[in-house]
């Protein structure tokens, strides 16, 4: 039994393909987080046996965050390491279109850089003069202390441009806070737009800070936005649920 979280490598380093074959050939079943995943695994290898079992939610190991607060201006989080497929490129572009608005904001930029040159955003920061509208800390954070980040955010924004399974999608909903994401498939099978989250076009720093700029505009829906997440990532995403099923698959090759 294998369980394959990125079905490719964000850093480009994937394993040869007779290589992967080998590696399958010696697998009884393959488990995968999602559809788009398995889809995107059988376009490669057609003939391997592959489940889909849900990741588990954060539940059991953060704390739920503070009822939404609101300051004089919006809170914005991007949290997890920082790659290249992240999308945070996009993020500060719209942040751009938001300032030329005339709309307050502050965005969190939390997480270690991983293969990525975090100068290209600092050029971007500069450029678009950001910089007294950031607080940036590249490193790990520590579960005792995300917490922290997660409360004073209004807004957690994942743009990414390429993902299979999130888990800082799962870890925001855990904690009970309102998240925007892009359009992408994997993203798309948990988060339902304006029910237990926000989605805008990717690739689309327009889209991106249009969609942010109409959640300003109703903010109170952010309430019910984080209770419908919170309840989804409990009924849907229980690690009881995935242990059962995680089980049955091994059940299966075993018996």
């Amino acid at each position: 039994m294998i369980t394959i979280h990125d079905v490719n490598s964000f850093s480009g380093n994937n394993l040869p393909n007779w290589i992967s074959k080998i590696i399958f050939s010696l697998a009884s079943e393959i488990i995968v987080h999602n559809i788009y995943s398995k889809n995107e695994l059988l376009k490669q290898h057609p003939h391997l046996n592959v489940s889909i079992v849900e990741h588990g939610n954060y539940v059991p190991f953060v704390k739920k965050v503070d009822p939404q607060k609101f300051s004089e201006k919006f809170n914005i989080l991007f949290f997890g390491q920082i790659k290249e497929v992240k999308g945070l490129d996009i993020l500060l572009d719209a942040l751009n279109i938001l300032k030329q608005d005339k709309i307050k904001f502050h965005l969190t930029i939390v997480g270690k850089v991983w293969k990525d040159d975090f100068s290209k955003y600092q050029e971007k920061i500069i450029k678009y003069n950001l910089s007294s509208d950031l607080t940036i800390k590249l490193e790990y954070i520590p579960d005792e202390i995300a917490w922290n980040y997660f409360n004073n955010a209004n807004l957690v924004v994942l743009p990414y441009k390429q993902i299979y399974q999130s888990g800082v999608l799962l870890m925001a909903m855990s904690y009970g806070r309102a998240v925007l994401t892009s359009n992408l498939p994997a993203f798309n099978d948990i988060v339902s737009n304006a029910h237990n989250g926000f989605v805008f076009e990717s690739l689309n720093a327009s889209s991106l800070a249009k969609t942010i700029t109409e959640i300003l505009n109703q903010k109170d829906s952010l309430l019910l936005i984080e209770k419908n997440a919170y309840k989804e990532v409990i009924n849907k995403y229980d690690w009881n649920l995935v242990g059962k099923k995680t089980a049955f698959l091994y059940n299966k090759i075993l018996n």
